[in-house]
C-alpha cells in the first residue's frame, strides 16, 4: 500500500471545504497548515483518517469513522485545534495527541474532559458501508459548538444550520453531515 495520503494541505493559502476520502491506503488528510479545514470526511482509510501535522489549524464539523488507526491525530508540531467533529468507530481511537482545551463539543474517545466533549455511538446509518450520516436519534444532533452558525450546505447538500432534534433551537449538529 501507499505511504502518502491522500489529500495534503501545506499551505495557508489552502482551503479544504466539503472534501471526502475513503478507502485509501494510508492516511486520509494530512493537514501542515490551511486557511480552513471543515466538513471534511475520512473513512475506511488504511492508517489515520485526519493527521494534524504542523502549524495552526483550526478544524471544523468534520466526521472520521471506521479507519485502522485513528480518527484525529495531533502530531507534536502542531498547535490545531477541532470542534463539532465526531472521531468514532476508528481502531486507533476519536482524538490522539490533543490537549482537552483543543477540543470543544466533539465526540468520540479522547473528547472527554473537553468542553462539551462526549464519547457515545454516534448513530451512523451505515457505517460498514461509508454512510456516516446520523440516526434521527443520534446524540451528536444539535450537540456542536453553540456560537458556530454557518451558512451553506453540507456535504450531501443540505443546509447546515437546522434544528435537528426539533426542539425549537437552532443548533449545528457534530460531524460533517447535518441532520435532515
Amino acid at each position: 500500500g501507499s505511504s502518502w495520503p491522500a489529500i495534503e494541505a501545506a499551505s495557508p493559502l489552502c482551503s479544504l471545504c466539503r472534501t471526502r476520502v475513503e478507502l485509501t491506503g494510508f492516511d486520509g488528510f494530512l493537514i501542515s497548515d490551511a486557511a480552513a479545514a471543515e466538513d471534511l470526511v475520512a473513512t475506511r482509510c488504511g492508517r489515520h483518517g485526519l493527521v494534524l501535522s504542523a502549524g495552526n489549524v483550526a478544524l471544523r464539523r468534520s466526521t472520521s469513522a471506521a479507519n485502522s488507526g485513528a480518527g484525529f491525530v495531533r502530531l507534536s508540531g502542531a498547535q490545531g485545534r477541532v470542534a463539532s467533529s465526531i472521531g468514532s468507530w476508528n481502531g486507533g481511537g476519536g482524538f490522539v495527541g490533543f490537549a482537552s482545551n483543543d477540543l470543544r463539543y466533539c465526540n468520540g474517545s479522547g473528547a472527554l474532559g473537553s468542553v462539551g466533549g462526549q464519547d457515545e455511538d454516534p448513530l451512523f446509518l451505515d457505517v460498514a458501508n461509508g454512510d456516516l450520516r446520523l440516526h434521527p436519534y443520534s446524540p451528536c444532533l444539535d450537540r456542536g459548538e453553540p456560537s458556530d452558525a454557518p451558512a451553506g450546505l453540507d456535504p450531501p447538500g443540505f443546509p447546515r444550520f437546522l434544528d435537528g432534534d426539533l426542539d425549537g433551537v437552532q443548533r449545528i449538529d457534530m460531524g460533517a453531515h447535518e441532520h435532515d
